[in-house]
């Protein structure tokens, strides 16, 4: 048989299967009416998965909630920008801190994935997908979150930066959502960016307490943030966050007989910080499927259609309506971490399209730890924001000035400049266990040897290895400390 035949029947085969199939799932795209007709409380730990799945013989349609945390429609992201709990800021309406709260508390600084800004910009996929991402995922979804709360908003590029500014009072006002800071000016107000362009610093910086910040030690230097707002040749008002961005209802659906599990191990990524659903749909499978979460990969499938739009980047694909042909099908998918911090019991509530039944259920142990122990630094974050966040503000302030730098070339000349450092920010307490142990530890390791020694206390004589080795030794528990020095010695040595 020649090449064009082989050709023509392979069309011709698709084409029947198509056919035969098209018809089996077609409801899957039509409007339908959800109503709430599952509420459960289920005990299950950190590491286990909780599993939705359709025991019955028709296809389902449906959107959930598991501790107040998913959301699927924008009326359920409103109410819940609504529940945050915050400080007041002077001046700022109330909601307008919440959403960016809320967008804090579930996103994280991370890199960008390569995905159509359709979705990559909008607060549901991006907010229950994702999770992580880089300065313009955080501050267009917060801007546009600001629009569905009924205030005006824009986001700004700066050259390397972008933030986000809302309209309140009268006035324009710019909250950070990536690197949780905002300026007020001698009236207790909150700037716009056009304020900071020409007098940056002579206005104050704050930040957010109620949320972890994984930039931490970054954040506070003022030289290297300032610098975004002070070239201001290039700060530019930006829309292309704003155009054609999804911010639609949505659902998941399941076939007969199949499950919804998260999380889950994801075979073909074990080492990155993402956490992962998937979608199993058992025996001989022929339609459509919707996943509002973006795709990592399908397995056991062929995807004859799908209204996706494929990149570069096979890793992600956007969320939407796939045609599968295959057997025992399992659709792998994002889900933020964030949102699946499991509770001793879990309130688990779910819309449907029709009363059909659901078993609910935990199964098994999920082995991927990495996405856990992030979720774990974020709280040691939160605490290390809450204890040192002021301080570092005035550290960096005062770095800026130049007025803590001292010439240090004996760990004699180390523990002076702690001591005097200590005693000028004597409102701060600090762990006095843990100094003492980093700077037994220093002096342990250049004991053993003088050309550690030398390395060291060249470094030092740079300002900036200054400001950051003793930031560390001040703040930093001893483990995350000796770990650093020995990483960061042994590069030099080498």
């Amino acid at each position: 048989m020649n090449w064009e035949k082989k050709i023509l029947l392979s069309f011709l085969s698709i084409s029947f299967i198509l056919f035969s199939c098209s018809d089996k799932n077609s409801e899957s795209l039509l409007e339908f009416n959800f109503q709430q007709v599952d509420t459960l409380s289920l005990d299950t730990s950190n590491y286990s998965n909780i599993i939705i799945e359709n025991s019955g013989p028709e296809y389902i349609k449906l959107y959930f909630q598991i501790n107040g945390k998913f959301w699927f429609t924008s009326q359920q992201i409103v109410e819940s920008i609504y529940d945050v709990k915050t400080d007041n800021i002077y001046n700022l309406s109330h909601p307008i801190n919440q959403a960016w709260t809320f967008v804090m508390q579930n996103t994280w600084h991370y890199q960008e994935v390569h995905l159509d800004k359709t979705y990559n910009y909008s607060p549901l996929y991006f907010i229950n997908s994702i999770g992580g991402g880089v300065c313009a995922n955080r501050n267009a979804v917060l801007s546009l979150l600001w629009r569905e709360l009924g205030y005006n908003s824009h986001c700004i590029y700066l050259n390397g930066h972008l933030v986000s500014e809302v309209e309140d009072h009268g006035s324009w006002k710019m909250l950070d959502a990536d690197y949780n800071r905002y300026f007020i000016n001698s009236l207790n107000k909150i700037v716009c960016v056009e304020n900071l362009e020409d007098s940056i610093k002579y206005f104050t910086s704050y930040y957010n307490k109620f949320v972890p910040n994984n930039q931490l030690y970054t954040v506070y230097k003022t030289d290297n943030y300032y610098n975004f707002f002070t070239t201001k040749a290039d700060n530019v008002q930006q829309e292309w966050y704003e155009k054609d961005i999804l911010f639609n209802d949505e659902f998941i659906s399941l076939p007969k007989g199949s499950r919804i599990e998260l999380p889950v191990d994801n075979p073909e990524d074990t080492i990155s910080s993402y956490a992962y659903g998937c979608l199993s749909i058992p025996g001989n499978y022929c339609g459509f499927v919707h996943i509002p979460f973006v795709v990592h990969h399908v397995e056991n499938a062929v995807r004859i259609r799908d209204d996706n739009l494929e990149n570069n980047d096979k890793s992600f694909n956007n969320p939407g309506d796939y045609f599968l042909l295959g057997t025992d099908i399992i659709v792998y998918y994002y889900v933020n971490p964030l949102l699946i911090q499991w509770q001793k019991q879990n309130l688990i509530q779910i819309w449907k399209d029709a009363d059909r039944r659901l078993n609910i259920f935990s199964e098994k142990i999920v082995n991927n730890r990495e996405y856990l122990n992030n979720l774990n630094k974020r709280e040691d974050e939160l605490k290390l924001a809450n204890q040192y966040g002021d301080f570092l503000i005035d550290y960096y302030r005062l770095k800026s000035e130049s007025k803590l730098y001292y010439k240090i070339n004996s760990t004699k000349d180390l523990k002076k400049v702690l001591d005097l450092i200590r005693e000028k920010f004597s409102i701060y307490s600090f762990d006095e266990q843990s100094i003492n142990s980093n700077l037994k530890y220093i002096s342990d390791y250049i004991r053993e040897s003088e050309q550690t020694e030398s390395y060291l206390f060249e470094e030092l004589q740079e300002e900036n290895n200054y400001y950051e080795f003793i930031l560390y030794i001040l703040i930093m528990q001893t483990d995350d400390f000796k770990k650093l020095i020995d990483k960061h010695l042994m590069e030099l040595q080498k």
